[in-house]
């Protein structure tokens, strides 16, 4: 069986986005910080 792998792999803007938002939010918080589900909507990932 041959796998033949994408030139571009990588999250969607999306989940950049929310990544980057999860980080600065822990960045800029003295705090914890929770969530409510989880921030990648794929469980392969996760």
């Amino acid at each position: 069986m041959e796998i033949i792998l994408s030139k571009k792999m990588g999250f969607c803007f999306g989940v950049k986005k929310s990544v980057q938002l999860a980080k600065d939010a822990l960045n800029t918080r003295k705090n914890n910080l929770y969530m409510l589900g989880s921030i990648i909507n794929n469980p392969q990932i996760i």
